[in-house]
């Protein structure tokens, strides 16, 4: 899908832009178990940290129909990078967290046309926004917090995130890991 047709098909816009989205929040769907998560945060956190501004949160709309197609939530974060000086010494790397991304499995079954969308997404949605700030302040890439599912790592891997070599992914997992993101797997993608 080129940049034309992505802004002829689809519109994003933050979740509080609109009372309307108030009601298209509860008609997402993930046909994964893993997913579940995201569904409980877009349709019971999100306002609040959008509110606080712990997370910008994004909706992708259709054009056409209105349709809730898929969200995602950004927010400036900094890796931690061993120095090599001691233990507890380190340097930080800013970076763009990318907090959440997930499609509307309602809207998708609808259209098995639409592959990759997630694909799509990054390009025409989430890049330039990371452009955009890196266009105003320092930022070096995109990183994320990825479920140990070895098809969800895949699909990270094949969107340009990589893992950091083990040693280094443990230090960022001691020393930046959220709680809710127990378990997950630190990828990054340089940008």
């Amino acid at each position: 899908m080129d940049s034309n047709e992505w802004q002829q098909q689809f519109r994003i816009e933050r979740l509080d832009a609109s009372d309307e989205n108030f009601r298209l929040v509860d008609t997402f769907e993930t046909d994964k178990p893993a997913g579940l998560g995201l569904v409980y945060y877009l349709q019971g956190q999100a306002w609040t940290d959008e509110r606080e501004g712990c997370n910008a949160t994004y909706v992708v709309k259709d054009q056409t129909t209105g349709e809730l197609a898929a969200f995602f939530s950004l927010r400036v974060g900094a890796v931690p990078l061993p120095n090599g000086i001691s233990e507890k010494s380190f340097d930080t790397m800013p970076a763009l967290e990318l907090a959440n991304i997930a499609v509307n499995s309602a809207y998708k079954e609808c259209r098995p046309a639409l592959k990759d969308f997630s694909r799509i997404i990054l390009t025409h949605a989430i890049f330039p926004i990371y452009r955009s700030v890196r266009a105003m302040v320092a930022c070096q890439g995109i990183y994320l917090f990825a479920l140990p599912e070895q098809t969800l790592l895949a699909h990270y891997e094949s969107l340009g995130f990589r893992r950091l070599p083990s040693v280094v992914e443990e230090f960022v997992h001691e020393h930046a890991k959220p709680t809710y993101d127990a378990g997950c797997v630190f990828m990054f993608l340089a940008g």
